[in-house]
């Protein structure tokens, strides 16, 4: 029985993404050193990304591409990068906060709310 055609380009997807990674960061998934609520961390984000595109293509199938997109406030995101050093970056994603910065990438979060506070 030959494989779905799906899961064989998905495999090859998988391959072809931790490649490009390996390249990039010089370390494997497997052999990364980071915690658990490091990991836990990465998987929010990816998780929000994917609502994001959600969004987007719900958007897009419903006939309302064109419409006006939600205005939100820029957020400040204080990031404590592995090496001990802090950025401090005002932004409309928290994606766009860590475009760009080195890996291992964050020890600890901090993202101001309206209020002011950082939690």
């Amino acid at each position: 029985m030959s494989a779905d055609p799906i899961t064989t380009a998905l495999c090859a997807e998988l391959h072809q993404r931790a490649a490009r990674g390996l390249a990039k960061y010089g370390v494997s998934v497997s052999d990364n050193p980071l915690t658990p609520r490091e990991w836990l961390q990465h998987a929010k984000e990816e998780a929000l990304d994917l609502a994001t595109y959600l969004e987007r293509l719900i958007r897009i199938e419903g006939g309302r591409a064109d419409a006006e997109p939600a205005e939100y406030p820029p957020i400040r995101v204080r990031i404590r990068l592995a090496s001990g050093d802090v950025v401090v970056r005002d932004v409309a994603t928290v994606a766009e906060a860590v475009a760009e910065l080195p890996w291992p990438l964050a020890v600890s979060w901090e993202v101001e709310g309206a209020q002011g506070a950082f939690w």
